[in-house]
C-alpha cells in the first residue's frame, strides 16, 4: 500500500512538473509558429493555473503576504481601468496579467530555488534542442534568411530565451566532472544560438552576465578580500564607462553593421515621449495606448505608416506612457529593493543556484533599455515576479532563523549565569 502511495506521489509530481514546463513554454511563445490554436491553448492553461493555485492556496497566500512590494505595480495596473483611454483593452490585458501573477506566486511558493533551476533547465534545454531541430528540419519556420529564430516567431525572442538558457546552465548544480563537462557544452550551445540569432542585445547581456557570475561570488568572500577585488576592478570599469560616454555611437554602430537609429527605435522613443507629455502622471491606462489607429497613437502613427509599433521598445517609456510617472517610481523602488535582497541572498547562500536571481535581475535591467517586459504577460515578466517572491520569502525566513538563533543563545546564556550565581552563593554560605 505504501509503495502504491509513493508511486502515485511521483506520478503527480511528474505531471505537475510537466505542466509547469508547458506553461513556461506558452509564456515564452515557444512553438507558437506551429500551433494554430494558440489562444485557445492559453485559455486552457489559464484554467490549469487556477486549479494548481487552489491546491496550494495556503502557501501562495503566505508568499504573497511576505512580498507585497512585488504585486503593488500589478494592482496599480488593474486600478488604471478607472482612467483608461480604452477600458476594454485594459480589461483584456489585466486578465492575462492576473493569471501570469498567479503562476509566479505558485512557482515561488511551490518550489525552492534548486527545484526552480531544475525545471528551468528542462524548459531551456527543450527550447534549445527543438530550436536547432527546427532550423535544420523546418527552415521556413526556424530561420529568417541566415538568422535563426528556432521555435519562436522572432529572432530577438529566440535570443532572449537562449540568454536564460545560458544563465540556467551557469547556475545549474552539478556534482561530478562529467556533469561539469555537460554543463559547459550546454552553455556553449546556448551562446552559439545567441550568435546565430543575430541579436546584439542578447549577446551583450550574456557577456555581461557571464562576467558578473564570477563577480557576484565576491559577495561571499570576507570583507577585506572583497574590498581588494572591488578596488582592483574599479579601474577598468571606470575606463569602460569613460569610453562609452565619449564614444561616437553612430560611427560605432555603422562599423559593426547596425543601424544608428537602432532599427527605428529612436523615432518610436521620440513619439512616445510626446505622448507621455500629454498625460505624464497617470498615463493612458494599462494596454490602452497601443490600441492601433485610435487616439494619440493614431496621430503619431497613421494607418499608412510603414511600421506601427506595438510597444515602446524601452520598458521605462512603455510603463510611463501606459501608467504614468507614479508607476515608474513604484517599479524602480520595488526593483531596487529586490536587487538588494538578491545581493544579500547571494551572500547568505553558498550554492551555485543562489546566484540565479541576481543574474536574472541583471539580465532584465540591461534588457529594459531596448526591449519591453514590464507588465507584459510574458515569460520574462512572470519569472521576474517569481524571483521577487522567491527572494522575499527567503529573506523573511532568514530573519526568522536569525531571531530563533538569538533566542536560543539567550536561553543558553541565562541558565549558565544562574548556575554561576548559585555556586557563588553556596560557596559564600
Amino acid at each position: 500500500m505504501l509503495s502504491v502511495i509513493k508511486a502515485q506521489g511521483k506520478a503527480l509530481n511528474f505531471l505537475e512538473g510537466a505542466l509547469v514546463i508547458i506553461i513556461c513554454m506558452m509564456l515564452s511563445d515557444g512553438f507558437r509558429p506551429v500551433i494554430p490554436s494558440w489562444n485557445l491553448l492559453r485559455q486552457g492553461l489559464y484554467v490549469c493555473i487556477f486549479i494548481v493555485v487552489l491546491f496550494n492556496i495556503k502557501a501562495i497566500l503566505a508568499t504573497l503576504l511576505r512580498s507585497p512590494s512585488v504585486v503593488i505595480l500589478v494592482l496599480y495596473a488593474f486600478l488604471s481601468y478607472f482612467w483608461s483611454a480604452d477600458r476594454a483593452a485594459t480589461v483584456s490585458r489585466s486578465v492575462a496579467l492576473f493569471f501570469g501573477t498567479l503562476f509566479a506566486l505558485y512557482f515561488a511558493a511551490r518550489f525552492n530555488t534548486r527545484d526552480q533551476i531544475k525545471l528551468l533547465a528542462i524548459f531551456s534545454l527543450i527550447a534549445l534542442v527543438f530550436s536547432v531541430l527546427f532550423v535544420f528540419t523546418m527552415p521556413s519556420v526556424g530561420t529568417a534568411g541566415p538568422v535563426w529564430r528556432g521555435i519562436f516567431e522572432q529572432k530577438n525572442t529566440f535570443g532572449r530565451a537562449m540568454v536564460i538558457c545560458a544563465l540556467v546552465a551557469l547556475t545549474y548544480p552539478v556534482g561530478t566532472f562529467w556533469g561539469g563537462v555537460g554543463k559547459f557544452v550546454w552553455y556553449l550551445a546556448a551562446i552559439f544560438c545567441i550568435f546565430m540569432s543575430d541579436s546584439m542585445t542578447s549577446l551583450i547581456i550574456v557577456a555581461v552576465a557571464t562576467l558578473l557570475f564570477y563577480v557576484y561570488r565576491v559577495l561571499r568572500w570576507d570583507a577585506l578580500s572583497a574590498f581588494i577585488f572591488t578596488a582592483a576592478g574599479a579601474v577598468p570599469i571606470a575606463l569602460l564607462l569613460y569610453g562609452a560616454i565619449t564614444l561616437d555611437t553612430d560611427a560605432f554602430l555603422i562599423s559593426i553593421g547596425r543601424n544608428p537609429t537602432l532599427t527605428g527605435r529612436v523615432s518610436v522613443w521620440a513619439n512616445v515621449e510626446y505622448a507621455i507629455s500629454e498625460r505624464p502622471l497617470m498615463g493612458y491606462g494599462y494596454g490602452a495606448f497601443w490600441k492601433k489607429s485610435e487616439g494619440v497613437y493614431g496621430q503619431l502613427w497613421s494607418t499608412n505608416s510603414n511600421w506601427q509599433p506595438g510597444s515602446a521598445h524601452n520598458s521605462y517609456l512603455d510603463l510611463w506612457v501606459q501608467l504614468g510617472l507614479f508607476a515608474v517610481i513604484i517599479f524602480v523602488a520595488s526593483s531596487v529593493l529586490m536587487f538588494i535582497q538578491a545581493l544579500f541572498h547571494v551572500r547568505r547562500t553558498r550554492s551555485v543556484e543562489g546566484l540565479f536571481p541576481i543574474l536574472y535581475l541583471t539580465f532584465l535591467l540591461i534588457l529594459s533599455f531596448s526591449e519591453d517586459f514590464i507588465l507584459f504577460n510574458s515569460f520574462a515578466w512572470v519569472l521576474y515576479m517569481a524571483m521577487g517572491f522567491t527572494i522575499s520569502v527567503a529573506t523573511a525566513q532568514d530573519k526568522v532563523t536569525e531571531s530563533e538563533e538569538i533566542e536560543q543563545d539567550v536561553i543558553a546564556f541565562v541558565p549558565s549565569q544562574r548556575r554561576t550565581m548559585t555556586v557563588r552563593r553556596v560557596g559564600l554560605g
